[in-house]
């Protein structure tokens, strides 16, 4: 389900942002659904965090995953 979601979350365009280290955080609004992946592509964590806020307070800058590689 984690690499499904991340699949979908780049053809969507759904918010992400990745921090210093390269670890990539994405979240769906519409099924509250939360996905963390490692720099090499494997998933961290995938959970719905219960909490609209939960992305914001997550670290890193913005990326645009439908034109990041």
């Amino acid at each position: 389900m984690a690499f499904q979601f991340l699949q979908h979350a780049k053809t969507e365009g759904l918010p992400a942002k990745v921090d210093s280290g390269g670890v990539l955080r994405i979240f769906d609004a519409r099924s509250d659904t939360f996905g963390v992946y490692n720099p090499d592509g494997t998933t961290k964590t995938f959970f719905k965090p219960g909490s609209r806020g939960y992305f914001q307070r997550q670290p890193g800058q913005s990326v645009n995953l439908r034109t990041s590689k």
